[in-house]
């Protein structure tokens, strides 16, 4: 029980940077947002943003996050985590009982690529993020509207309205779910 105990400790799994202020805990901050928000360790100016006693208030740390959100690291640690949730990995290997005519092995990047259009429209553009779960729309390539039957975008990956009476959100809508 004490091994378990240990094992299942935040002060085990996880290396926390803070003490009783001072330059020691703005570098935890530092290196908590970076982790966070980027997936790596903190870049020259949140470590001089921390050596400057700047990451001490609520504000200070919302300026900073906002700062780091407009960094192409904020943007490629989304995707990875939205594939490690969404297991694209498994997507690239499934194997389809049924083939549809058109469908191939080619369309399953085009599928991934849908779902992170969609994540991606959704935390960008300040969306609701449970529009996740029950968007009445989506973003597609023409091959993939053709396979859902639907009319193709102006645009590769344009958004599409699925039609009115549409199933496609009905198992999230769901109360059990």
């Amino acid at each position: 029980m004490v091994v378990e105990a240990m094992l299942q400790s935040p002060s085990f799994l996880f290396h926390l940077e803070d003490g009783p202020g001072g330059q020691f805990r703005q570098y935890g901050v530092a290196s908590r947002l970076s982790y966070f928000l980027w997936d790596t360790m903190p870049g020259v100016e949140l470590l001089h943003a921390a050596q400057a006693s700047q990451l001490g208030t609520v504000d200070e740390i919302k300026k900073a996050a906002r700062r780091m959100m407009d960094d192409p690291r904020a943007r490629r640690a989304l995707e990875v985590f939205l594939a490690q949730w969404m297991r694209f990995d498994r997507v690239m290997t499934a194997v389809r009982g049924r083939v549809t005519l058109d469908f191939s092995a080619s369309m399953l990047p085009l599928m991934t690529e849908e779902t992170k259009h969609l994540f991606n429209h959704l935390v960008w553009d300040d969306g609701n993020f449970m529009e996740m779960f029950n968007a009445d729309y989506t973003f597609l390539p023409s091959r993939l509207a053709a396979i859902y039957g639907l009319e193709p975008p102006m645009e590769e990956f344009g958004m599409v309205k699925y039609p009115a009476g549409s199933t496609r959100s009905e198992y999230w809508a769901m109360p059990d779910c």
